[in-house]
């Protein structure tokens, strides 16, 4: 191994096997408790205690591990049972019973602290406009991990501010300075088809753009399952709004529409959008070989648009009295 005087040490304790393996489990507890009990594997306090103390986190420490598995598992599920969230219910004999809220966590494999963020919007008059939904996966522990260079900030702050190019849709006031603000200028950098310079920066975009989609896509079930929350018109239209935005990578306003179909890429779509063909009616109906003159395309690329653009489900409302 070929490393610096001052690793040496560390490759040494590395391969004598010196070094104190820990557990993860206690930054996890909740997260691994609630699918447990999800599961059906743990149905009961004692059943929990006994759990833990076989895990690697208790025997890792002895007797005192042992004796202080009570102690977690006690604080572990009375917060995962408070008002607002409540992962876990109890009921009759005692009994671990698994919520709505708890089977969302474990199936979209989200953090306790996320789930938490989620559940704040459900009671907030002020978070329900689509700007401030949108900042609620960016705060979420997936998203929010993401770590700020020093490199990415002059990039991320052109996509806020820029008096020459295209800015972001609900650009920031201030500039770039922490891992959420950049993640909120990604996100609506991909669903603008904003061009991102860095490559780096566009690779990542499209991964955030992804874990987006699982936390809006729970968020959702939450407010419609919701008493109160699903009766907030603003709230059940933003949160849908704001799912359909990041499943077809678009803002439900785009004129990009045709982006969604496969080897249709920013070029191709520009084209067609200076040409005047900014939705999927105005493509259904058009001539295919206007679309392949816009596009600089040779046939059969304006049949296969064409046939794309009307195989899509049409929909229409009837209000009546």
């Amino acid at each position: 191994i070929m490393t610096k005087e001052e690793n040496r040490g560390r490759y040494e304790c590395l391969m004598e096997g010196g070094r104190v393996v820990q557990s993860c489990l206690l930054e996890h507890l909740h997260e691994h408790l609630n699918a447990e009990i999800v599961l059906g594997t743990i149905r009961s306090r004692t059943e929990a205690e006994a759990w833990l103390r076989c895990s690697f986190l208790a025997t890792s420490q002895g007797e005192a591990g042992v004796a202080a598995a009570r102690d977690l598992v006690e604080a572990a599920l009375e917060s995962m049972a408070k008002p607002g969230l409540a992962l876990v219910a109890q009921g009759t004999g005692g009994v671990l019973q698994t919520t709505r809220s708890g089977r969302l966590m474990s199936k979209f494999y989200l953090a306790f602290a996320s789930m938490q963020r989620l559940s704040s919007v459900l009671s907030r008059e002020q978070e329900v406009e689509l700007p401030n939904l949108l900042a609620v996966p960016c705060d979420c522990k997936e998203l929010s991990e993401t770590m700020l260079r020093v490199s990415e900030k002059r990039v991320l702050n052109t996509l806020n501010k820029s008096k020459n190019g295209d800015i972001i849709r609900f650009p920031l006031k201030e500039k770039v300075n922490s891992a959420e603000m950049k993640v909120y200028i990604l996100l609506q950098a991909v669903l603008g088809v904003l061009p991102i310079s860095d490559p780096s920066l566009s690779h990542e975009a499209t991964h955030l753009v992804k874990l987006a989609q699982r936390l809006a896509t729970c968020l959702v079930e939450m407010v419609m399952h919701h008493s109160q929350a699903k009766a907030n018109l603003a709230l059940v239209t933003n949160s849908y709004l704001l799912l359909k935005s990041l499943t077809c990578g678009l803002w439900e306003n785009s004129c990009h529409v045709i982006k969604q179909m496969p080897k249709v890429g920013p070029v191709l779509t520009s084209a067609l959008i200076t040409a005047g063909f900014t939705s999927f009616s105005a493509i259904a109906a058009a001539n295919p070989r206007l679309l392949e003159l816009a596009a600089g395309k040779a046939p059969p690329f304006g049949s296969r648009v064409v046939e794309f653009a009307r195989q899509l489900p049409q929909y229409s409302l009837e209000v009546g009295r």
